[in-house]
């Protein structure tokens, strides 16, 4: 489900004319520049980053220095077990240690996951946008259109009171025609009403100055090439933002899981110290000679014998990793089921939008008749005016299934994960 790709300058946009309405594509690229959501995903990548560099780390060298004064009586010896120094200076780096080099791999993977969870939250902010952007537009439509059909039950409201003036109508007829003017009112009203709510909430997404109207182009969702539904299961699977997060997960359980299990395996690090001694630490006093400068380098290797945690660590990683496996297989079901019944609701929404194309062709036929038959003195002004109220109804249906329509396809390339590529 594929569109077409474009450029797009925030800065530009905001520095336009408020006349300039603003177009589908530029009004969400304004909602993802300024979500919160958003912002709070790629913050949340960062600190994966983050953490990442710091698992890392410890292959990296390190180096460490002090100073101090201790008096000595007796055997020199500093709390640590350590020789006392009046300046020292120690480097260590980790050569080999299977178990830290597993969690280094888990933690890269989890950093992927979380940037893929910014295209998903990235994906959640265009379907909201987009579908606030598009209801706007059908009910915008919409009022166009009831507009001009209450004028014309107003007048069929005052003709109808010469009629009962006249005695040629009933009173019945006069209720009838106010039952349908305020009808059509208050349909406006709750048009009026969702349109208010849906604007402030764009203006809060696209940072629309509140003094300004919001001025926007009534335009559709470019619709996508027809594909079946096993090509669009398959796009699913390939490209789907959620699937993906819930594969990492499951990758980041196994690396962790490999960690545990080379807890058993011996660890080798290079150390190395400098110290500077003090003979007023009794050193001439216990050891054969005195040296001021004092170096030690070499590698320092470490073999595990007996540690009982490594084994509970080994069982709790295979359950979380038993875990992770059993929620990806329920993901790409419920995917595959999702993206079925979403094609299957986009099919269904394209019936009823060609029902309600049908049901506009005839009230626009119907009232081409009654002006040829008035025309003619054969037709009555009221029921021009209720085929013209009919009319407005049919517009109304045909916006609101065409929006429907819409609403079904942003579904499904949520589903496929293609929603994103609306702003590239």
């Amino acid at each position: 489900m594929l569109v077409a790709a474009f450029s797009f300058d925030g800065a530009q946009l905001m520095a336009q004319s408020p006349q300039s309405p603003l177009t589908l594509k530029e009004t969400l690229a304004l909602a993802v520049q300024r979500s919160p959501q958003i912002a709070e995903a790629q913050a949340k990548q960062r600190s994966a980053a983050s953490q990442t560099e710091s698992a890392r780390a410890r292959f990296q060298p390190s180096l460490f220095t002090g100073t101090g004064a201790q008096y000595s009586s007796g055997f020199p010896l500093a709390p640590g077990g350590n020789l006392p120094a009046l300046f020292d200076l120690a480097y260590s780096q980790t050569l080999f240690n299977a178990s830290a080099r597993a969690d280094v791999r888990s933690a890269d993977v989890r950093a992927e996951a979380r940037r893929l969870s910014v295209a998903q939250v990235r994906a959640a902010v265009i379907l909201q946008t987009a579908s606030m952007y598009l209801e706007l537009v059908a009910i915008r439509r919409s009022l166009e259109r009831q507009a001009g059909a209450v004028s014309g039950v107003d007048e069929l409201v005052d003709v109808t009171l010469n009629q009962l003036a006249e005695g040629r109508a009933l009173r019945s007829d006069v209720l009838r025609a106010r039952l349908s003017a305020a009808r059509a009112r208050q349909q406006i009203v709750d048009l009026e009403g969702r349109a208010s709510v849906i604007e402030q909430q764009l203006r809060d997404a696209t940072g629309v100055d509140p003094g300004q109207p919001l001025q926007i182009a009534l335009e559709g969702l470019p619709r996508a090439p027809d594909r079946t539904v096993d090509t669009l299961v398959a796009a699913a699977e390939a490209n789907s933002p959620g699937l993906r997060v819930v594969e990492a997960e499951r990758r980041a359980s196994e690396e962790h899981l490999a960690g545990p299990r080379q807890g058993y395996w011996p660890s080798l690090d290079r150390v190395g110290t400098y110290s500077v001694l003090g003979r007023y630490n009794n050193y001439d006093t216990y050891f054969r000679a005195f040296q001021r400068n004092n170096v030690n380098v070499g590698v320092q290797a470490a073999v595990p014998i007996l540690n009982p945690a490594t084994r509970a660590s080994v069982a709790l990683a295979q359950s979380e990793l038993i875990e992770a496996e059993a929620t990806l297989r329920a993901r790409r079901a419920e995917l595959a089921l999702n993206v079925r019944r979403a094609a299957q609701q986009l099919r269904g929404s394209v019936a009823k939008r060609d029902v309600a194309d049908l049901e506009v062709q005839l009230a626009e036929e119907t009232i081409r008749v009654l002006r040829e038959r008035a025309a003619e003195g054969r037709a009555a002004q009221a029921d021009l005016a209720k085929a013209q109220l009919d009319e407005a109804a049919a517009w109304t249906a045909l916006f609101m299934a065409e929006y429907e329509r819409q609403q079904a396809d942003l579904q499904l390339r949520t589903e496929t994960g293609e929603l994103n590529q609306l702003v590239p």
